[in-house]
């Protein structure tokens, strides 16, 4: 197969001959022109005779000559693989590029243009040629490594690749549709590489199937891909966002008992929904807004890092980075939230997700010019231990709670990396602080939990685990307190 195209050497040649052609035609009698005796100009196009096969892809060059005044324009149409000629389209170029139709891979297509003069006369004989068109049908297929969710809320976001023999610029984009209803299609243009379904595009619930499908610009399809999955409502007007994976040590045994206690008691029977993100992850912005919408009140927890051959682990903020608007909206419509989160504003590895710089001024509350920075760690860290009152050389310690909220002081049990030091922006109180001196000498006091009201609504952030703040129990009655009397539960 090989891209059609011509030399230089070959269209100047064209112009030689087209002008002495014309040249010889002015001593000559009247060819059928204009009553006035105005003669139509010639068309030349820069392809000459048979031509090998071409991909779906042409640039196509055209010029015209006038005996007897100028050219102001060109008519060019298409017939495609034998069918009936398209109407005829004007344009003041003398180039353009064109993607040509071979949906089954193989067709014969016919392009033919003509000169228009300052007479109006067109070309009688257009200049035409044949093109035999082969193309390669695109491929797709699903991008989530770890494979799709097998249950989820009435929204998903779905990543995949397109590929295409032809080059990427070839591909037009993606189509996807649930259960067979062509009908209902989703059409994403290329370069998008996600799909989001909405609570709207869910008519029913329980298992449900995605189909998906490329398609480029010469109309051929992919081989179509399939992903079937549970769908399932939104139970009540309360979300439980499980964000700490299992294999942290003490997720299952301390932290999801916790929350799930704390939660039980407070809602009393009351129904309430759980997003584990480990199994279903927030993909896009689209899809956390969406399931965000479906709420009145979040509990969002992260819980601790993870120390992994002796390296500090961070904990993962991608669902939470696309949950940055939805967020936003829940407090705009009066709605409440809880998030507790480790390193999550200060600084964080290369190439990991982080959140935006107006999030954590006026949603978190903190004034980012003053996260401290650890004079032991790496230039620029920002996270510290959490340090039990039971190491040796360790002073006991609280973190000291607001007195207008009403909070008992908390004490951590265990140590773990990833504590935040700050002031709260202006105007926003500190939610719990840690006394000076405590986590470095040189240590002022510096708060490590706000409050914000937004809108109408109101985010509770803790930048520590609350749930291994267990002296005295002391943890249990802060949730209790943070579930009443903050999100009104």
């Amino acid at each position: 197969m090989s891209r059609p195209g011509a030399p230089l050497a070959l269209c100047v040649l064209f112009s030689i001959l087209l002008a002495g052609v014309l040249a010889l035609a002015g001593g000559c009698g009247t060819d059928g022109g204009s009553p006035n005796g105005g003669r139509p100009p010639e068309t030349v196009i820069a392809y000459g005779g048979p031509i090998d096969t071409a991909n779906s892809h042409l640039r196509m060059h055209w010029w015209g000559e006038d005996a007897d005044g100028r050219v102001v324009g060109y008519e060019y149409r298409w017939t495609y693989d034998g069918g009936a000629p398209e109407a005829w389209t004007f344009t003041a170029a003398t180039t353009d590029s064109f993607a040509l139709p071979a949906p089954s891979g193989n067709a014969r297509h016919l392009f033919e243009v003509r000169a228009i003069d300052d007479d109006d006369l067109a070309d009688p004989t257009p200049a035409s040629q044949t093109f035999p068109v082969a193309n390669h049908r695109p491929a797709i297929a699903f991008a989530d490594p770890g494979g799709l969710p097998a249950v989820t809320l009435p929204a998903i976001t779905v990543a995949y690749r397109i590929s295409d023999e032809d080059g990427a610029g070839a591909i037009l984009g993606a189509e996807a549709w649930l259960d067979g209803d062509e009908d209902r299609v989703k059409q994403v243009a290329w370069p998008e590489s996600l799909v989001t379904f909405y609570p709207a595009d869910f008519t029913r619930y329980g298992e449900r199937t995605l189909f998906l499908r490329a398609i480029d610009d010469a109309r051929a399809v992919s081989d179509t891909v399939t992903n079937t999955w549970t769908v399932t409502p939104a139970t009540g007007t309360v979300l439980l966002v499980d964000d700490m994976p299992d294999a942290i040590a003490g997720a299952l045994t301390f932290t999801d008992p916790f929350y799930r206690t704390e939660l039980d008691t407070a809602m009393a029977g009351r129904p309430y929904t759980v997003q584990r993100i480990e199994d279903s992850p927030f993909r896009s912005d689209d899809e956390a807004g969406a399931i965000l919408a479906l709420f009145d009140v979040v509990v969002w927890y992260q819980g601790t890092n993870a120390v992994v051959g002796g390296e500090n682990t961070p904990v993962g903020i991608s669902s939470l980075h696309h949950a940055q608007h939805g967020i936003r909206e829940l407090l705009a419509r009066g709605g409440r939230l809880y998030l507790s989160t480790m390193n999550a504003i200060g600084t964080r590895p290369a190439n990991t997700d982080t959140l935006a710089d107006d999030f954590v001024r006026e949603i978190l509350g903190v004034d980012l010019d003053s996260i401290v920075l650890n004079p032991d760690a790496g230039p620029g860290d920002s996270n510290f231990f959490l340090k039990t009152r039971y190491l040796p050389e360790q002073p006991p310690w609280d973190l000291v709670a607001l007195d207008a909220a009403g909070l008992p002081d908390v004490r951590v049990n265990g140590s773990f990396w990833g504590l935040e030091l700050f002031a709260p922006a202006a105007g926003i109180d500190p939610y719990f602080t840690i006394p000076a001196g405590i986590v470095f000498p040189a240590q002022e006091e510096a708060a490590v939990a706000t409050r914000v009201r937004v809108n109408g609504g109101l985010i509770v952030y803790l930048g520590f685990p609350l749930d291994r703040c267990t002296f005295e129990n002391q943890h249990r009655e802060a949730m209790r307190i943070i579930l009443h009397d903050e999100l009104g539960l």
